[in-house]
C-alpha cells in the first residue's frame, strides 16, 4: 500500500470502494494499477 500513500483520501476511497461493491474492489485490487495512474 506505500504506492498510495502519496494519494489524497486514499483510505477514504478504498473504504467507501469496498463497503460499496467488495466484490468489484477485490477484483479491482486484483488487477494491475494502470487505471489509478500510479503503476
Amino acid at each position: 500500500m506505500q504506492k498510495y500513500l502519496n494519494l489524497p483520501d486514499i483510505d477514504g476511497l478504498l473504504i467507501g470502494r469496498a463497503s460499496l461493491e467488495p466484490a468489484a474492489f477485490l477484483k479491482w485490487l486484483m488487477l494491475p494499477q494502470k487505471d489509478s495512474g500510479v503503476g
